[in-house]
């Protein structure tokens, strides 16, 4: 099968996936959020989850893909293992970033809308970082993760780059979302010692999953507005 240079711009000038089904009920808005988030990367534990978190991440990913959403992910177990599930079920595209030895670096197979597709970037850690990085509109923080695992660092690392590029160059940041208490009660006090508002004033912590589509649709409007300028 023919092979492309990684979020070639030939591939995202073809990227499509078929929501016929739309969560938010309302397809301007639907719309719109493919047009101007187009990818999001979701972060989230490697830890079997139970029945009833599969099912949730799962149903997440579904959303996720009726959205037009293309989904990055870090790995392929535990809840982004089931939000990948989730997303494939709809036939929506998955992009599973990977550190690897011995695989082709910077080049992935053609992606089928409903299939995983595996991209092994480069090897070493911050290739794995810049392919969940670099190309998304928005990330999303699962629950589940513990201080000293990867998605802590991959929550910083979110972080970091609002604080360190994205505010310099005046590029509107992308939403960080973490889902469920236990961030809250964990990090957010930390966020806003550490980093000032135009880092954490695009941090949000929600109790649900359900709160994660209003705010890619205030950030689909925003990139709107900014265009428009």
């Amino acid at each position: 099968m023919e092979k492309e240079q990684f979020f070639s711009d030939k591939q995202e000038s073809g990227e499509i996936v078929s929501p016929q089904k739309i969560s938010t009920g309302n397809d301007k808005n639907a719309l719109l959020i493919k047009e101007k988030i187009k990818r999001i990367s979701v972060f989230g534990t490697f830890d079997k989850q139970n029945p009833e978190a599969v099912e949730k991440w799962k149903e997440l990913g579904k959303e996720l893909a009726d959205l037009g959403l293309t989904v990055i992910v870090g790995g392929d177990k535990g809840s982004i293992e089931n939000v990948s599930s989730g997303v494939v079920e709809n036939e929506g595209k998955v992009i599973v970033v990977k550190t690897t030895v011995g695989k082709e670096a910077g080049f992935a197979t053609e992606n089928i809308p409903g299939h995983l597709r595996g991209v092994y970037y480069e090897d070493e850690q911050a290739g794995k970082f810049r392919g969940l990085f670099n190309r998304s509109g928005a990330y999303i923080v699962l629950p589940g993760g513990k201080k000293g695992t990867g998605t802590e660092t991959e929550m910083r690392f979110a972080l970091d780059k609002i604080d360190s590029f994205d505010k310099h160059v005046g590029k509107l940041p992308n939403p960080v979302i973490f889902v469920g208490e236990h961030w809250k009660k964990e990090y957010e006090e930390q966020i806003k010692n550490k980093y000032d508002q135009n880092v954490w004033g695009h941090v949000y912590f929600i109790e649900s999953e359900k709160e994660i589509e209003p705010i890619l649709l205030k950030y689909a409007k925003l990139k709107q507005e900014n265009e428009q300028k």
